[in-house]
């Protein structure tokens, strides 16, 4: 899961009526590994109870988490290479799905899978995975002796 920027409190207990015991703030872990060992639906509201870094958190609320978001590089440059084909899912950060879980690359649909660098060319690549979409642009520069070096040592 995927910490957005949020300010939803981690709470130490749940009870029928909700979370109890305020330890801290979500957002203080923006950079932390979160992982969900159990959830608890209060009201219309779901808890999960949370590791971050692999220490026992508290429980959050599930809007703290990114949800339907795909984070990719927004502009790639390729070198005019003949002998080479950029695979467009290499530009995927993460994805995740609408209850901030990370999912597979490899379930996001990608509107082109692959971009040759034989001629100058600029691609949009389009990405999607339920609501959540994303774009790129992968660049293939026109010089095809760019980076082409002579050695002058033995």
């Amino acid at each position: 899961m995927i910490n957005g920027n949020s300010n939803y409190r981690i709470y130490q207990g749940m009870t029928h009526r909700g979370p109890v015991g305020s330890v801290g703030l979500a957002r203080t872990f923006k950079y932390g590994n979160f992982q969900a060992s159990a959830v608890k639906k209060v009201g219309k509201s779901k808890y999960y109870f949370v590791w971050i870094d692999g220490h026992k958190a508290g429980w959050l609320n599930q809007r703290a988490f990114l949800r339907n978001k795909i984070s990719v590089v927004k502009k790639i440059s390729l070198v005019n290479n003949t002998y080479y084909s950029f695979p467009t899912k290499d530009a995927i950060n993460f994805a995740t799905d609408l209850t901030g879980t990370v999912v597979n690359p490899n379930k996001v649909k990608a509107y082109q899978d692959e971009v040759l660098s034989n001629s100058a060319s600029e691609h949009k690549i389009t990405f999607t995975y339920g609501k959540a979409h994303a774009h790129t642009v992968v660049e293939v520069r026109g010089d095809a002796q760019e980076g082409v070096g002579v050695a002058d040592k033995p």
